[in-house]
């Protein structure tokens, strides 16, 4: 079949699935209200990172592993090693499944995607395309809600849009995305349509940054600008006057609510009312309690892959459920051993960046950059979209044409390649059956469950905790709630809630005992 130019057969079908990815995950989420949290949220990228692995397998004429430096693939094993010690280890193992699901799953994808890219079944140039939709189907969503709403002025736009429960959220990956536009630029010498598009993606991406307020986006944003002017000076020509229509089109949907104003941070300096913590939103504190908590509990390994979720008391309120940079959040989850090794990972994608690639072709490392950045402040990588863009913006840095078989096709002998195939296959199989189970849970989460369920989801939660499963029982199930109660000292973010539902006897015994000093308040 030809279309746009294209004969399109069978070996497109991983570009098509990949392009589409992308914008799908957002508009998955958005119209399933199952997917409306940050912990659901994970299947739909869990399911389109291994659907594409799978998809591709056929297609490829050599196993992926043959594409991956072998210092790389053996630090990445690494890794993932030191997480799965450290999530068995932990006092609550089946809490960090999903976690390890997830990373093990977007490890398989920018895996297949990188065999893909240098196989050339996939253009490097799809995935910035397929970002652009994106950035469009965010515009189109936010739009319509505006238009729908009574009074767009006063909503609540911190946790009430779409695509997200928090607007930080959207700021993430707005970090990830604004620097398309240079990628975009880079690519028009011979086509100037996408000049054009480079400048109307970066005038929309960066004035929706400046809306929604994000600190930490918008100083990833800067340093990416900065990093681009240096290496492309000339182009200051285009870039300062978009910054500057982005800024008035930010100014002119302007809500004057505090979170959404970028210059919050100068204005509440100059009122000298706040201290360092204030200003960064509590950061301090959850940065020096959670370091603490790391250097007590879990210098060498962490606490496990998904520990901050339950932390028991939560450090600053429940509502904190990752800490705010990914520096913290690696110590705090996989310790000082599994921080070195995504130091060296770190290192070693920089020095190839570096040592491989021509002036031109950085520009494909910027978004990567810019999520690093945003993530050593922010989130990023805790929220799954955003991890899910990164991974495939990481797979696709690397341009196909540079001395593959040079820098990236190991020389295994038979023994080990047929090792390493056995276990990349191993592998995406036992993570394709964690992940059914793990849908299969939020499935029936969502319905009404029996006793005997929930009191077995209590003992081995891997979405939701006891207090969960305790309000999703009906009171006459008072020894299931007993169970619960029993359970949620090790398991659950609110235990002093589960605890107040039980029974007298079980009340009375784990009540005095339960998150400390805060055990009257009943929290």
């Amino acid at each position: 079949m030809t279309a746009f130019g294209h004969s399109w057969g069978k070996r497109d079908f991983p570009a098509i699935l990949l392009f589409l990815a992308i914008p799908a995950v957002l508009i998955i989420r958005e119209n399933n209200t199952i997917f409306w949290y940050s912990d659901t949220v994970r299947v739909i990228t869990i399911s389109l990172s291994l659907l594409f692995c799978f998809i591709t397998i056929p297609f490829l004429k050599k196993n992926p592993v043959k594409y991956i430096s072998p210092s790389i693939l053996l630090t990445t094993s690494g890794f993932l090693l030191v997480t799965i010690i450290s999530s068995t280890l932990a006092d609550y193992p089946f809490r960090n499944i999903a976690r390890l699901t997830e990373l093990f799953s977007l490890t398989m994808l920018a895996l297949y995607i990188r065999a893909a890219v240098v196989e050339g079944l996939i253009s490097i140039l799809l995935v910035p395309i397929s970002m652009v939709v994106t950035l469009g189907v965010l515009l189109l969503g936010i739009a319509n809600y505006w238009g729908q709403i009574p009074d767009p002025q006063l909503n609540h736009w911190v946790s009430k849009l779409p695509f997200f429960n928090n607007i930080r959220h959207l700021g993430y990956i707005l970090a990830i995305l604004s620097p398309i536009g240079f990628i975009l630029w880079e690519n028009g010498e011979s086509n100037r349509k996408l000049r054009w598009l480079s400048i109307i993606f970066s005038c929309l991406c960066w004035s929706l940054l400046i809306w929604s307020g994000g600190r930490g986006a918008a100083l990833a944003t800067i340093v990416v600008i900065v990093l681009y002017a240096c290496l492309r000076p000339k182009c200051l020509i285009w870039i300062i006057p978009t910054m500057l229509m982005a800024a008035l089109i930010a100014e002119y949907f302007r809500i004057d609510q505090g979170s959404l104003d970028l210059f919050r941070t100068f204005r509440e300096f100059n009122e000298q009312t706040f201290g360092i913590n204030e200003l960064s939103s509590n950061r301090m504190k959850i940065y020096s309690d959670s370091l603490q908590i790391w250097w007590q509990e879990g210098f060498w390994l962490g606490l496990g892959a998904d520990a901050f979720r339950f932390i028991n008391p939560p450090i600053v309120s429940a509502s904190f459920v990752h800490p705010h940079s990914v520096i913290v959040q690696s110590l705090f989850n996989y310790g000082l051993i599994g921080t070195l090794i995504l130091t060296v990972i770190l290192f070693q994608y920089i020095y190839r960046v570096i040592k491989c690639y021509s002036k031109s072709t950085l520009i494909y490392a910027l978004p990567v950059i810019a999520a690093t950045i945003n993530g050593a402040t922010d989130g990023v990588f805790y929220h799954a979209i955003s991890l899910f863009y990164f991974a495939i913006l990481v797979a696709t840095s690397f341009h196909k044409k540079a001395n593959v078989k040079k820098d990236y096709v190991p020389d295994f002998n038979k023994a080990i390649y047929s090792f390493l195939r056995i276990t990349i296959s191993t592998t995406l199989l036992l993570t394709s059956l964690a992940a059914a189970m793990l849908a299969i849970q939020i499935y029936n989460a969502k319905k009404p469950v029996s006793e005997p369920y929930a009191s077995w989801n209590s003992n081995y939660p891997i979405y939701y905790n006891a207090y969960y499963w305790a309000v999703n029982l009906s009171e006459q199930h008072s020894s299931s709630i007993d169970l619960m109660a029993v359970t949620a000292s090790r398991y659950s973010q609110h235990p002093c809630m589960v605890i107040n539902e039980a029974s007298n006897n079980v009340r009375e015994k784990f009540l005095p005992n339960c998150r400390g000093n805060n055990a009257k308040k009943g929290n």
